[in-house]
């Protein structure tokens, strides 16, 4: 509606005379209107942000597990 150009008094009572309430069954105020619609565009923001794709050097180490594991066995059962 504020993209038509309405202002918030307008859209509030345009809101109202359609029966709509709040979640808590109140009528719209401009102000109420105004914090909406500043609510919804910073969750536009945060759902439609991108962000850049940095790749760097990296290092990739394969382990072996059943050494690991059996290591890791013997640890726990020599303090016994």
């Amino acid at each position: 509606m504020r993209g038509e150009g309405l202002t918030y008094k307008q859209i509030s009572k345009k809101l109202n005379d359609r029966g709509l309430t709040t979640t808590r069954n109140k009528p719209f105020s401009p102000p109420l209107v105004h914090s909406l619609e500043k609510k919804m565009d910073k969750r536009i923001d945060r759902i439609t942000r991108v962000f850049p794709i940095k790749v760097s050097d990296m290092k990739i180490e394969f382990e072996d597990l059943i050494i690991h594991r059996r290591k890791n066995k013997v640890e726990i059962l020599s303090p016994q």
